[in-house]
């Protein structure tokens, strides 16, 4: 079953528009409902089928987004149910109502402009807030969760028309693998361009490959470019794992030299030399903030997604 922009019934949802469908997920906006006329909209994230007939995959997919719904934090987008109907798995999350970073970047690419150095400051600050919180989780008995994203990029990270900056999609990165690399790897096709290199060396991974991602993404922001990308996925592969690409510096010298500096301690390919927490990484951005006497916060960053022309507002693919 699917629907486009009819209404269809799915458990207790009611499935609105189809958002988006890809290699792991369809995706819809939807509405829960209650006694008394109660309704919430919500997006559902439904498994494809031939996905569900998966064990593997289904056990790895249900363990992460136990992890997700753990997370309470306005910088994430929230989890609100893990549940089984008609035969497959979804999850139903927080309805955010605007674009993402991916799509502001490109209509800022196809005008030869990168985003202004305080709103990308701005937004890798929130996302380092939503980082830390994740990061710092711990269980009932207070043990560390041990919660890393795996997978931040600018297509996770959303900007509502109200100026709040989200991070979606945790606890899902690890299960895409088996999707996205049946030989089992642990790497994420197409996603090399925002790895840390540990990661992409399939190497044990903890937050501070978070820290690098983030690093590449405020980078991306800055220059109007990935450092990273190259013109197919083997040599953009072999970068990101020996850690080469081009300082900051050397593509936007006129940056202020703490925003620079502060992108290369986030993007430093050895991870012992990148911040520790991102707790640390925000409060650098904060101080840097700070220190440039701008304001700025929501009604700015609001207002940049709301300018969108209408070419570009389709809703963010998951």
């Amino acid at each position: 079953m699917s629907t486009s922009r009819s209404t269809a019934t799915y458990g207790r949802y009611h499935l609105l528009e189809l958002v988006a469908r890809g290699g792991m997920a369809e995706v819809f906006k939807a509405k829960a409902r209650g006694v008394e006329g109660f309704e919430k909209v919500v997006v559902i994230k439904r498994i494809l089928p031939e996905l569900a007939a998966n064990p593997r995959f289904v056990e790895m997919f249900v363990q992460e987004a136990k992890l997700a719904v753990h997370l309470s934090h306005a910088n994430i987008v929230q989890v609100f149910d893990l549940g089984r109907a008609e035969g497959t798995y979804f999850i139903a999350m927080e309805y955010v109502a605007g674009y993402d970073l991916s799509r502001v970047l490109r209509r800022a690419r196809r005008h030869g402009r990168a985003m202004g150095p305080e709103l990308a400051a701005h937004v890798a600050a929130e996302v380092a807030k939503g980082l830390d919180h994740a990061h710092r989780r711990r269980d009932a008995s207070g043990r560390p969760m041990g919660i890393v994203h795996r997978d931040v990029s600018p297509h996770n990270v959303l900007l509502s028309f109200e100026g709040e900056v989200k991070l979606t999609d945790f606890g899902i990165a690890k299960a895409r693998t088996i999707v996205e690399d049946p030989a089992g790897s642990g790497v994420l096709k197409g996603k090399y361009a925002y790895m840390a290199p540990e990661q992409a060396r399939d190497e044990d991974v903890d937050a501070r490959a978070d820290l690098f991602s983030l690093g590449v993404v405020l980078y991306e922001m800055l220059a109007g470019r990935n450092p990273l990308l190259a013109d197919s996925d083997y040599e953009t592969l072999q970068r990101v794992r020996a850690g080469r690409f081009e300082p900051l510096r050397a593509v936007a010298p006129e940056l202020p030299e703490e925003l620079l500096q502060i992108v290369e301690r986030a993007m430093a390919p050895d991870r012992e030399a990148r911040y520790p927490t991102a707790a640390d990484l925000h409060e650098d951005l904060v101080r840097y903030l700070f220190g440039t006497g701008r304001r700025v916060g929501r009604p700015r960053c609001g207002a940049r997604s709301s300018r969108l022309p209408a070419s570009d507002r389709r809703p963010p693919k998951r």
